[in-house]
C-alpha cells in the first residue's frame, strides 16, 4: 500500500509541477529573464556551465552534510572534474574525476561499522539534496 501512495504522490507532484511550469511559460515571466539576441555573448555559455556545476555541488553537499550529521562516514563527493574520496587508510584525498557518468554529481556516506542501517535516517539523506536545491532556487529567485 505504501508503494502506491508514493507513486501517487510522485505523479501528483509531477502534474502540479507541469501546470506551474506551463503557467510560467505562458505568462511571459520567463521571457523577461531571457536576453535579447544582440545582448547574448559567448562567455555566457561558460557562465551557464559554471552555475550548473555550482548548483550540482550545493545539491550534493545537502546529501553529504546530512549523512555526516546522521553519524555516517564520508566516502565520496564528486562534481564534474573535482572529486574527494576516502582512501583505505582513512585519509580524504582530492582527485581529478575522469568518469563522465559521475559529472552530474555523487555524494556517498555509509553507516559506521558499529552503526545499524536505519531506513528513516537514509531517507533523510536522500531527501536533503532536493530540499537544499529547492531552498537555493527560492533564494536565487527572490534575489533576481
Amino acid at each position: 500500500m505504501k508503494k502506491f501512495k508514493s507513486i501517487g504522490l510522485s505523479l501528483g507532484l509531477l502534474i502540479v509541477g507541469g501546470f506551474v511550469g506551463y503557467g510560467l511559460g505562458n505568462s511571459g515571466v520567463l521571457e523577461s529573464y531571457m536576453p535579447e539576441k544582440e545582448d547574448f555573448h559567448w562567455y555566457q555559455i561558460i557562465y551557464f556551465f559554471l552555475l550548473y556545476f555550482l548548483v550540482v555541488a550545493v545539491h550534493e553537499l545537502g546529501h553529504l552534510l546530512t549523512g555526516l550529521a546522521m553519524g555516517y562516514e564520508f566516502y565520496l563527493y564528486v562534481v564534474a572534474f573535482f572529486g574527494l574520496r576516502r582512501e583505505d587508510d582513512g585519509s580524504i584525498k582530492p582527485y581529478f574525476n575522469k568518469d563522465v557518468g559521475s559529472f552530474g554529481g555523487v555524494a556517498a556516506t555509509f553507516p559506521k561499522a558499529n552503526q545499524e542501517f536505519r531506513a528513516d535516517d537514509f531517507s533523510k539523506v536522500v531527501i536533503a539534496g532536493p530540499i537544499v536545491s529547492l531552498v537555493l532556487a527560492i533564494v536565487c529567485f527572490a534575489v533576481a
